[in-house]
């Protein structure tokens, strides 16, 4: 396992590497107010992107390690292209039909990265036969490329639109890679090979966890949305440099799933309970997540008088309080594929359905009071309260293990 994952984790630090040198290049070429109009933008279409994703990572996973339908691949992938095409579509519309405060142009070169999410798919497929180089090498390559299309746009002294533009240049970079791979040697995904009874189930299978894939990416991102509707462009720009100091982290931390994912559903009886690794992976990341947290205390101060300058010296507040938020953060991936193994992915959607409101009214007051310091620790407050409590009412099987994670309770 750990030969598997250390490919996926190759991946996910050279994203934090490009999070925290190109990303934050990027943020002082355009300056806080640009930047903020442009993570604003970004974080809506990240909602479409949600929606256009299915919600599926971790159920595509699941259901394709059991291998018992050959036509699921192909299948599945047809009502993925479809279903993207009406996201984008509706985020065409929406962007056209409302005054914005970022440029259209902007929406427009966004609307890549919606289409781009249905081949994602086939890399689920590759995790799920266990192929974890050949995925995080189409992964690094387009990466790479989004990071070479920023650093030139940084260099060439080009616009908000260019850096919009790179978003989507990178999806299709990792996209179009996957679907080429697989068009020269994979022939699962062929049209030939689609079965209607597949796909209508499919979306049978997927349709709550649209519903909750959304609700999720708005209380990931209602944070950036209350600040740049609350405090302003150059507020929000501020706020999306500081969380470039701790998304990437959550994002690293995710590498391990897929490969536990993975064993689980290859698991055998002689393995021992599914709860037993559960639970060493849960003790794992909250040990990671705290260090991953020290580490930006000590390291944010520097990295922005570096590379960002005095223009976003409030990103260390921000990053240092917010940083307590990647322990909740970290628990919650291993809980995404705990609920994948137990098909109770309707946990999610209950818990969005009470973690929205709460969140955006922790966030607002904090705004009121705090400025943007105040918003981090209502951001930070949130995530705990999702974690906790709301495990504890929504989820008491994985909230008893979180408690065995960290020596309140013996798991039995």
């Amino acid at each position: 396992m750990i030969r598997q994952a250390s490919w996926l984790l190759l991946e996910k630090l050279l994203r934090v590497a490009s999070g925290l040198l190109v990303s934050t290049a990027v943020a002082r070429h355009l300056g806080p107010a640009d930047y903020g109009l442009l993570a604003v933008a970004v974080g809506a279409i990240g909602v479409a992107v949600a929606a256009a994703n299915m919600g599926a990572d971790h159920v595509n996973l699941a259901e394709l390690a059991r291998g018992d339908a050959p036509g699921f691949l192909a299948s599945a992938l047809w009502v993925r292209c479809g279903w993207a095409v009406c996201c984008a579509l509706a985020v065409w519309l929406v962007a056209s039909g409302i005054d914005t405060s970022a440029p259209a142009a902007v929406w427009t070169a966004l609307l890549g990265v919606v289409l781009a999410a249905a081949p994602q798919i086939l890399t689920h497929q590759l995790y799920a036969d266990g192929r974890f180089a050949t995925a995080s090498a189409l992964a690094i390559a387009g990466v790479l490329t989004g990071a070479a299309a920023r650093i030139a746009g940084v260099v060439l002294g080009l616009d908000l639109t260019w850096f919009a533009w790179c978003f989507t240049i990178e999806a299709v970079a990792l996209g179009g890679g996957v679907l080429l791979w697989f068009s020269a040697t994979d022939r699962r995904w062929r049209p030939t090979a689609v079965r209607w009874a597949d796909a209508r189930r499919y979306a049978v299978l997927c349709a709550p966890t649209v519903v909750s894939a959304v609700l999720v990416a708005l209380y990931f991102r209602i944070e950036l949305f209350v600040v740049g509707g609350v405090l302003g462009a150059e507020a929000a720009g501020t706020w999306a440099a500081a969380m470039m100091f701790i998304l990437p982290w959550n994002m690293a931390s995710a590498a391990l799933l897929p490969v536990v994912n993975r064993r689980l559903m290859l698991r055998r009886p002689e393995d021992g309970p599914a709860d037993a690794t559960m639970l060493r992976l849960l003790r794992l990341m909250v040990v990671a997540g705290a260090a991953c947290a020290m580490v930006n205390l000590v390291a944010v101060p520097w990295v922005v008088a570096l590379l960002l300058g005095d223009r976003y010296a409030a990103t260390v507040t921000i990053a240092a309080i917010g940083s307590a938020a990647l322990v909740p953060l970290f628990v919650g991936a291993v809980q995404d594929v705990s609920l994948a193994q137990r098909r109770r992915t309707g946990v999610v959607l209950r818990k969005a359905l009470v973690g929205i409101p709460l969140s955006i009214g922790l966030l607002a007051f904090g705004a009121s009071q705090g400025g943007l310091a105040g918003v981090a620790v209502g951001l930070l407050v949130s995530y705990f309260i999702t974690t906790g409590p709301l495990n504890a009412w929504l989820d008491p099987d994985f909230f008893r293990l979180q408690l065995a994670a960290i020596g309140w309770r013996r798991e039995r």
